[in-house]
């Protein structure tokens, strides 16, 4: 018997995806260190607190004095600056989203009304008690009045 393997099948050498300790001890590390509220920015290798704080925004303000050939002062007031213009878009980005799902749950108990309606109007019931009865049940309704067309209901436009 031949160690090669057969024409069509495969051969497994390659184990760099099987999951191994260590790759679940640095995961492990990253989530506990991301979990702090500093994220590290591996390219540039400097920590900047997610909140906005000067003192650690001071990576930040050492790259702008040296982009820019500013002071520490006017580098510091741009931070401050850029901070609150990032905390004013997530402000701003924060209502917007509450206000589009407010729309939308709006929107949604408006056609969740109309549906118990038109059940309403044309069962003599709400949906919710059509949903109550049995499939056998609602069959004998069906039958007993052909006259409802229920792709008319909003549910079904």
């Amino acid at each position: 018997a031949s160690s090669e393997p057969e024409s069509g099948s495969t051969s497994v050498t390659d184990n760099r995806d099987i999951a191994k300790a260590e790759n679940f001890v640095t995961h492990q590390v990253f989530s506990q260190e991301t979990a702090t509220g500093t994220e590290t920015d591996i390219g540039a290798g400097d920590q900047v607190n997610v909140s906005g704080d000067v003192k650690e925004g001071s990576a930040w303000i050492k790259r702008y004095m040296s982009k820019y050939n500013v002071s520490e002062e006017e580098a510091t007031a741009a931070y401050q600056e850029y901070a609150s213009g990032a905390q004013q878009k997530n402000e701003e980005a924060a209502r917007k989203r509450a206000e589009m799902n407010a729309k939308r749950e709006a929107e949604e108990q408006a056609h969740s009304n109309a549906i118990d309606q038109w059940y309403r109007e044309n069962t003599g019931m709400s949906r919710a008690d059509w949903l109550k009865l049995s499939i056998d049940e609602r069959t004998s309704w069906v039958f007993a009045h052909p006259d409802v067309d229920f792709s008319t209901s909003p549910e079904f436009q």
